[in-house]
């Protein structure tokens, strides 16, 4: 019986330093997108950007400094682009 108790501890001790180690270490990158079809117009100058929606009859504004924004266009007509926001 004691062996059972015994080999037992050893694998729950190692399962359990295991997952320590593998927590206190790393570095964690998000990258995402969202994708939104929306009646929302979107301005961006230097590192500002504004959005205006329309709902019913009055329009909704509002403005915010982001810490980093840059947008890139994806065709040469400038009509599909991908804005790239960075949060610190």
């Amino acid at each position: 019986m004691p062996r059972i108790a015994l080999a037992l501890s050893l694998i729950l001790y190692f399962l359990m330093t295991s997952f320590i180690f593998a927590s206190s270490t790393g570095e964690i990158y998000f990258h995402g997108a969202v994708i939104e079809e929306s009646d929302c117009q979107v301005s961006q100058i230097n590192h500002k950007m504004q959005l205006d929606c329309s709902r019913t009859d009055h329009t909704i504004s509002e403005s915010k400094v982001l810490s980093d924004s840059e947008l890139k266009y994806l065709d040469e007509e400038n009509n599909l682009a991908v804005m790239f926001l960075t949060y610190h």
